[in-house]
């Protein structure tokens, strides 16, 4: 086992197997042990297998991982430590040299445990290690199975900057188990569920409405969404990438809230760290302040989402609503085009504008009010 410096899983249940196979996502949703990851396994039988974790899952999904799947007996396990700090060039590296180190061949493979720094920085590395390593991802917290393992988007932060250097390369499979999510500490839920709120809003009126009221009731009872409403958000994610795997059209969609939201989390990174889905979620609130101040969006419809977030989520830090602050990371935001700050702007659940354009005069105006 190697470490990278700078309640065990036995939770058991029954759910039928969902599986999705298109031509840029391979997934099966439910119990890993009824899915054909056994059969995967089988495949690299006389292949080296590497198993990527952090800290966490090193704690919580290992042992239930290894246990269970005879096929992982003799499996390398790498174990990074925790927080997005880790999604760096200075992991990137450590990992190319182990591979290198271990001989590892593009035929051997690469499983990544948990959640979406391991799934962003181990899918990266495996898309970069000789053109293109054998990658398995196994997301393990909420935010990953919704947003991150899906997509085949992969990267690392560079000099205080979100995704800036990454990858568009989907995995060979992605297996989903809702099983995991019950060793997820409550706060990562919750980050994960900013995601969510975002794939309620592009699905449309029913999923928000829907959406909004089970958040509402898990948030306040600290308890999960049904596997169904997972399931149907996930599916979200999956649709639009199917359709454009690329991000040439609309998959530009998924950037809802994260102009913004990068810009909040990455401002916020160093002094008063914020979760992703959170930094989300206030990204979708703010993009709506401005999408209302553009006129494209009804104000009942801004407010109603301000206030949502506002009640399930804690309060931005005050650092984060400075605008002058957030200008350096809004300059090197990826949307950005003709030398204009760029966002998709909600115009109502379901219907949205892409590349739509603001300015420092309009955000400060919505973070001022």
């Amino acid at each position: 086992m190697h470490s990278l410096h700078s309640p065990n899983f036995i939770y058991f249940y029954t759910m039928a197997i969902q599986r999705f196979q298109g031509s840029s996502v391979q997934l099966d949703f439910g119990p890993l042990t009824e899915s054909s990851f056994p059969q995967k396994l089988a495949q690299f039988s006389a292949q080296k297998i590497l198993i990527l974790v952090d800290e966490n899952t090193q704690q919580h999904c290992l042992e239930y991982l290894l246990t269970s799947f005879e096929q992982l007996a003799h499996a390398e396990v790498i174990v990074l430590p925790p927080g997005e700090e880790t999604k760096s060039i200075d992991y990137a590296l450590q990992l190319w040299e182990l591979l290198t180190d271990y001989e590892v061949s593009k035929k051997d493979l690469l499983i990544c445990l948990g959640g979406g720094v391991v799934s962003d920085l181990g899918a990266f590395v495996a898309s970069t290690y000789k053109r293109g390593l054998n990658c398995i991802l196994l997301p393990t917290s909420l935010l990953a199975m919704i947003d991150a393992a899906i997509g085949g988007k992969n990267g690392i932060d560079f000099k205080g900057y979100k995704n800036l250097i990454g990858t568009i390369q989907q995995p060979d499979y992605i297996y989903m188990d809702p099983g995991f999510l019950h060793s997820l500490p409550w706060p990562e839920y919750l980050s994960g569920l900013g995601e969510g709120l975002k794939h309620s809003l592009i699905s449309g009126l029913d999923l928000w409405q829907h959406y909004k009221n089970d958040v509402a009731f898990a948030i306040e009872n600290k308890q999960q969404l049904s596997t169904a409403l997972l399931w149907e958000l996930i599916q979200v994610k999956i649709n639009i990438v199917e359709q454009d795997p690329f991000e040439i059209g609309v998959r530009q969609v998924l950037n809802l809230g994260h102009t913004l939201g990068h810009a909040f989390e990455a401002r916020c990174m160093e002094s008063e760290p914020i979760a992703h889905g959170v930094a989300v979620a206030w990204g979708l609130a703010y993009e709506a302040q401005i999408a209302q101040a553009q006129g494209l969006l009804d104000q009942d419809a801004a407010q109603e989402l301000f206030d949502f977030v506002r009640a399930n989520y804690s309060a931005l830090p005050e650092i984060a609503q400075d605008a002058m602050g957030l200008v350096p990371f809004l300059n090197q935001d990826k949307k950005n085009q003709d030398n204009r700050w760029r966002y998709a702007a909600l115009k109502s659940p379901g219907s949205y504008l892409l590349n739509q354009s603001f300015d420092l005069a309009q955000l400060k105006a919505v973070l001022k009010s």
